[in-house]
C-alpha cells in the first residue's frame, strides 16, 4: 500500500473511531435503564488534591487517540489499534448500560481559569455517569498496550507514559476516583491482549 493511500486510510479510521466513540458513549452518559451506583470513594481519593491545570493533560486524551493510529507504520498495526479501541468501547458500552455508575465532585467553588473555561464547559456535554471503568484510562492505555504487545517498545513506552499522566489527571481534576482508574487499566490490558492473540 502506498504511503499517501495508507495515510488517507489512517485519517478515515481516526474519524470513524470518533464517530463510534461518540455513538457508544453519549447515550449511556445521558440516559439509563437501571439505578445509578455511587462509586466507592477510597481514603486515597480524599488525599489527592484538586489540580486545575491538569485539565490540559486530561484533554490531551483526544489528541492521543488520533496519534496512536496516525503513528502506525503498517496496516496490521493500524487495524490492531483500531480493533483494540473498538473492543474496549464495546465492552464499556454494556458495562455502562447494565451497571451505570457515577462519580461527582462539586467544582462550583473553583474559580480558576482551567475550571471555569475548560472543565465546566466540558461538563455541559459530559454527565457524572459512565464513571467506572474510566474510558479516559482504558482508551489511553490501549495504544500503549497494542504497541508493546507487537514489540514496538519505543512507541509503546511513549504512549504508556502519556497514558499514565492522563490516568493521574482523571483523579487530579476530580473527574474519576482511584477505583475507576484501576478498572479502566485492567479493562484496557485484557481487551488489547485479546486482540493481540486473536
Amino acid at each position: 500500500m502506498s504511503k499517501p493511500r495508507f495515510f488517507r486510510k489512517k485519517i478515515f479510521f481516526v474519524l470513524l473511531l470518533g464517530v463510534i466513540t461518540s455513538v457508544a458513549y453519549f447515550p449511556t452518559n445521558h440516559f439509563r435503564f437501571f439505578d445509578l451506583v455511587e462509586v466507592p470513594i477510597l481514603s486515597w481519593d480524599h488525599k489527592i488534591p484538586y489540580i486545575p491545570w491538569m485539565m490540559i493533560v486530561y484533554l490531551s486524551f483526544f489528541l492521543k487517540l488520533a496519534l496512536v493510529i496516525l503513528w502506525t507504520d503498517h496496516p496490521e498495526q493500524m487495524y490492531r489499534a483500531f480493533y483494540g479501541y473498538c473492543l474496549i468501547i464495546f465492552v464499556s458500552f454494556f458495562i455502562y448500560l447494565f451497571w451505570p455508575t457515577k462519580f461527582y465532585w462539586d467544582h462550583s467553588h473553583c474559580h480558576d481559569f482551567f475550571t471555569q473555561y475548560l472543565y465546566l464547559p466540558m461538563k455541559k456535554l459530559d454527565s457524572p455517569q459512565n464513571a467506572c471503568p474510566s474510558s479516559h484510562v482504558s482508551l489511553s492505555f490501549a495504544g500503549a498496550f497494542i504497541f508493546l504487545f507487537m514489540g514496538c517498545w519505543k512507541k509503546g513506552m511513549v504512549f504508556f507514559l502519556w497514558a499514565s499522566l492522563i490516568a493521574i489527571s482523571t483523579v487530579a481534576v476530580k473527574q474519576h476516583c482511584v477505583m475507576d482508574v484501576v478498572f479502566g487499566f485492567f479493562l484496557s490490558f485484557t481487551c488489547c491482549f485479546f486482540v493481540f492473540i486473536s
